[in-house]
């Protein structure tokens, strides 16, 4: 009877001692956060944190770590890095230049890496570039462009001829011959 005392003595014992280890697995609660109010997590004050992703720094823009919070699982962003660089342009859509009869496009362009552009504003149409044709007694003056045909009046119609006044001589009559023929000083032959 005695080993049967001892044996179940040490299974008790043993029953024992794999109870009082039990809380601290079993029943470990789970961490609480401990972030209050309208605080933001950080690795300071939830340094559990898992870490999710790196979003790297492109072209000067910021760069971060993106963590999980194991408590209440909201996400955060922590050990923000800025990279000193520059976009890397290409020219996606040309220039169409502008004229004096249409508007032009600025080239558009786009980094090759983050996909940003630039560009693409509008060309305000140009002046007309005029060559002027004065005008005489019969046609008024114009100017023309000289890029696209554009004609415009300058200055007054044509005025007609002015006349100057030449004093009447009266002349006698005179018959002559010229050339074998018979001929008036007004130089009408008969």
């Amino acid at each position: 009877m005695e080993t049967m005392k001892t044996k179940i003595l040490s299974v008790l014992l043993a029953c024992l001692m794999v109870i009082s280890v039990l809380p601290v697995a079993a029943f470990a609660e789970e961490p609480a956060c401990t972030i209050v109010g309208d605080a933001d997590h950080t690795l300071d004050n939830c340094p559990d944190a898992k870490k999710i992703e790196v979003v790297p720094s492109q072209c000067g823009d910021w760069g971060y770590t993106l963590y999980q919070c194991p408590a209440c699982n909201d996400y955060f962003a922590d050990e923000f890095i800025k990279l000193p660089g520059n976009h890397k342009w290409e020219v996606t859509t040309p220039e169409v230049p502008a004229t004096c009869t249409t508007p032009g496009v600025e080239a558009v362009e786009t980094c090759s890496e983050c996909k940003a552009t630039q560009g693409g504003m509008a060309i305000p149409t140009l002046p007309h570039t005029y060559v002027i044709t004065e005008g005489n007694c019969v046609e008024g003056g114009y100017k023309t462009c000289t890029v696209c045909s554009h004609v415009e009046p300058v200055g007054s119609a044509g005025q007609g001829h002015e006349w100057a006044q030449i004093p009447t001589i009266k002349v006698e009559p005179q018959c002559g011959v010229v050339d074998g023929k018979m001929v008036y000083v007004d130089g009408e032959a008969e």
